[in-house]
């Protein structure tokens, strides 16, 4: 399976209420690759670019972002995001110091010193990071977890064999994979195992087909004793390893190189119009948005919000992004058959 990852905005903190910034993803069975590609390709020469123009949103016209949309949704892809109002992330440097203190509280725990240097440094370079960047590195780290767990789900029940492998294209923010890059792909394996591990596992709905997943992500050995209580949602939990499924395929690239970073951008540029309010149609273009999603386990939105400032919970987005969010939701794909 092929995930393409584009973000939108800055991510740095504002006063200004209602400043979205998203990071979303595409994911698109091996099977599924070749049309999504083709689709792609003759959508852009029908609005009089050439096959090989990277495609902005900016340089559509509102009618033809929505047909795209349209032929997106009929192709056997899911789309997930994950969005912040950045003006409830002024606490992101504070936040950023809290993550990598409990970073180092395991030094002492690792046996060899050239473990202890490994978990210091990771530590000292997640500091090193802008807030701006901390931000977008968390959301980032929400939005694989969630790709992780929901296509297991999504497709376990519908292309089984797309779960032999992940294959992660993110837009390069350079030419060559920089400070924040790499620090985003280190942390990432750590954090999503613990956040896994907290999890219970990976969810695992019954009926699925995960021999695919299991021959290639199974985690070796006994690992039973990790997990903590069981969860009572009445689903089947299990570890699987996080480095594999992060490492086995992983590249930034320019976009203008690969088209499904492209579809990725386009998709995330529209979530982030949406939630501000910037499209003519707002509501039949975030409709539109939402049919090219799935939603999440529990029936909640495919599009996540999250906020770091403590007390945001007495806060509530704006009447017209919260009313984005339940018709991207209500159009979206059903997760379980």
């Amino acid at each position: 399976m092929h995930i393409f990852v584009d973000e939108s905005g800055t991510f740095a903190s504002t006063p200004k209420t209602g400043s979205f910034c998203v990071v979303g993803a595409v994911a698109v069975p091996e099977s599924s690759m070749r049309k999504l590609v083709v689709a792609f390709e003759r959508f852009k020469i029908r609005h009089g670019f050439s096959r090989t123009d990277e495609v902005k949103l900016r340089d559509l016209k509102e009618s033809a972002y929505r047909q795209w949309l349209e032929e997106l949704s009929a192709i056997d892809v899911i789309a997930l995001a994950v969005a912040t109002d950045s003006s409830f992330n002024s606490s992101a440097g504070a936040h950023k110091e809290i993550q990598a203190s409990k970073i180092e509280e395991q030094v002492p725990m690792m046996i060899f010193d050239a473990g202890k240097a490994m978990v210091q440094d990771l530590a000292t370079r997640l500091r090193s990071i802008s807030d701006q960047n901390y931000s977008e590195l968390l959301a980032r780290l929400h939005l694989v977890k969630d790709v992780f767990q929901l296509s297991t789900l999504y497709y376990s029940q519908r292309k089984p064999g797309a779960l032999a492998s992940f294959k992660w294209k993110f837009d390069g923010k350079d030419i060559r994979e920089n400070d924040f890059e790499r620090i985003f792909r280190d942390l990432a394996p750590v954090m999503l195992q613990t956040m896994s591990l907290e999890d219970g596992g990976f969810k695992k709905v019954q009926g699925g087909n995960y021999s695919h997943f299991d021959r290639s992500f199974r985690l070796d050995g006994d690992a039973s004793w990790l997990l903590g209580p069981g969860a009572s949602d009445g689903v089947k939990h299990e570890l699987s390893s996080i480095g594999k499924m992060w490492k086995s395929d992983l590249a930034f690239v320019r976009s203008h190189e690969h088209p499904g970073v492209q579809v990725a951008d386009l998709l995330v540029s529209g979530i982030g119009r949406a939630l501000r309010g910037g499209f003519s149609d707002n509501e039949g273009v975030a409709a539109a948005i939402g049919r090219c999603m799935v939603q999440r386990w529990h029936d909640s939105p495919g599009l996540s919000l999250f906020a770091l400032d403590s007390g945001t919970g007495d806060k509530r987005v704006g009447r017209s992004a919260a009313r984005v969010v339940r018709l991207m939701h209500a159009q979206s794909k059903k997760l379980l058959v």
